[in-house]
């Protein structure tokens, strides 16, 4: 008896946290190159050396998109799935950069308020020139870890697609996803992730950016990116959003953004049948219906270097505007929140 009461003293000295472990939880990004921050780190305007690195992170990375071999290739969760320059999903994305105030870092500091012991992993699996078509193979790895029991529940997932479906676009009719696979493809993805571990998982889907019809703004497309080089005479190349970019009365942009509205709403209506034919104590998905804003921004200050991507400050501020939608997480002051130095993704 008197060895079996020293065994447990030796237990409960060396062991003395062991009851004090909080629950591990999951969040998740789906998406394309948008949630995947290619290009981030050089706002629009800067020349030089690291605007170079950005355009040939850009072209690297569309290599590899285009890759079927490539894009075939089994998400490894932790390391970037293509494996290409200029990413920056774990440092400025809006989904899961650790560098600026991001649905992780939010979420994050949600959860330690309400248990200081808990922890939380981030996995972005999103990848450059995904379409809505992916998102079922993305949300399908992340069930899969879901299922491997090492996280008490997928607590909460973002789901930013549809550029890609609609970017080679050569009218207002033709050259993209059609609406009714829109909405079967967010749909699908929906019903992938739910996994529910006795609380039902939160997803908060994004609309397809009005930053799309923006780019068409002379002061964006007019922009030297590179020394010489003009924003409207390198994306020919890429054969990236002509139809978008091609515009040059109101008219022409109050056109594309109609058209946006429509393939915003085919996406809003996965959200709504799903809600109709799943319990929300599984899955619980809210449309982020971000209104379109006439707003002049400094298009200088939150667009790439690329011209096709949001830089940090424009992850930055998608990451506050499209946290407000989702109802679950709320905190009392954002602008409270520190960026940690020493902040690393667990």
């Amino acid at each position: 008896m008197k060895k079996l009461s020293s065994l447990f003293f030796l237990f409960v000295l060396v062991f003395p946290r062991q009851g004090l472990a909080g629950s591990r939880f999951l969040m998740a990004a789906l998406g394309d190159s948008g949630t995947v921050g290619t290009s981030a780190e050089t706002p629009l305007g800067e020349l030089g050396l690291s605007a170079f690195v950005t355009w040939g992170g850009l072209f690297h990375a569309l290599l590899f998109s285009r890759s079927a071999s490539l894009a075939r290739r089994t998400f490894d969760g932790r390391l970037a799935p293509n494996g290409q320059i200029s990413d920056n999903r774990y440092r400025l994305s809006w989904a899961t950069g650790t560098e600026i105030l991001s649905h992780y870092v939010l979420l994050q500091e949600y959860l330690r308020i309400q248990d200081p012991n808990s922890r939380l992993d981030a996995f972005n699996v999103a990848r450059v020139g995904a379409r809505t078509a992916d998102l079922p193979a993305q949300a399908r790895f992340v069930s899969k870890l879901v299922r491997e029991g090492k996280y008490d529940s997928l607590k909460y997932v973002v789901i930013a697609a549809g550029v890609n479906d609609v970017a080679m676009a050569t009218g207002p009719d033709s050259g993209m996803t059609d609406d009714d696979a829109l909405t079967r493809n967010i749909k699908a993805a929906l019903h992938e992730l739910a996994v529910s571990n006795g609380e039902p998982v939160r997803v908060l889907v994004l609309p397809i950016p009005q930053f799309l019809a923006d780019l068409g703004r002379p002061e964006v497309k007019g922009r030297r990116v590179l020394p010489g080089l003009r924003s409207e005479t390198l994306r020919p190349y890429l054969g990236f959003a002509k139809y978008w970019s091609e515009w040059s009365t109101q008219d022409g942009y109050r056109e594309r953004i109609e058209v946006l509205a429509k393939k915003n709403r085919a996406i809003e209506r996965a959200v709504e049948e799903f809600r109709q034919e799943v319990s929300p104590e599984r899955l619980e998905p809210v449309f982020a219906a971000l209104p379109h804003t006439e707003i002049d921004f400094d298009y200088s200050c939150i667009v790439a270097a690329d011209a096709c991507h949001p830089s940090k400050e424009g992850h930055s501020r998608l990451a506050t505007m499209t946290w407000d939608w989702q109802p679950w997480f709320k905190l009392p002051c954002l602008s409270q929140i520190a960026i940690l130095p020493g902040r690393q993704r667990k």
